[in-house]
């Protein structure tokens, strides 16, 4: 009952549950289905495309253990997730790039505005972004109930070499059903 797409090998595997303890990088668009599947120790499932694209885990059980990570654009369903302390699932900076390192405005619905010197905008999403002293954040978009979309980046200053602004957050969708 593991079977996916990917060809993705477990690390250990019983009849039912899927161990992983390595790093494994997840193709984009990639669909990944177990039993059960378990995080160990230093066991990643990563994909740090910043595309907008997602990667599925459907599993009956999912256990992320201690230093365990799940990281990218991701949806997770399962019947119940366990995340044990210091588990992690992650997208930080998967989402729209930020604005250019001369004064660009950051990239989705919310980018920040870039700004000479140090003025360049934060970006939005659920409520407008921060503004600088010049320029208003970026625009309010999504739902902050149901958030789908991925998070826009922040506007780029030009006072400093490299003053790009920020890459927006991912999106981690999880349907745990308690079954």
């Amino acid at each position: 009952n593991m079977k996916n797409v990917l060809g993705l090998r477990c690390d250990v595997t019983n009849t039912t549950e899927c161990n992983i303890s390595t790093v494994r990088v997840i193709r984009d668009g990639s669909i990944l289905q177990f039993n059960i599947l378990r995080i160990k120790d230093g066991g990643v499932l990563i994909n740090k495309t910043a595309n907008g694209t997602y990667y599925s885990i459907n599993a009956s059980h999912i256990i992320i253990e201690n230093n365990g990570k799940i990281e990218g654009n991701v949806n997770i369903s399962t019947a119940n997730l366990t995340i044990l302390g210091g588990g992690l699932i992650n997208a930080s900076a998967l989402g729209f790039i930020g604005g250019d390192e001369d004064a660009g405005r950051g990239h989705g619905l919310g980018g920040g505005v870039g700004g000479g010197g140090s003025a360049a905008s934060g970006a939005g999403y659920g409520g407008r972004g921060g503004n600088s002293s010049v320029n208003k954040g970026g625009a309010s978009y999504g739902s902050i109930i149901s958030p789908r979309d991925l998070g826009s980046g922040g506007g780029a200053g030009s006072s400093v070499p490299n003053a790009a602004g920020g890459t927006g957050g991912g999106a981690v969708f999880i349907n745990a059903t308690g079954n």
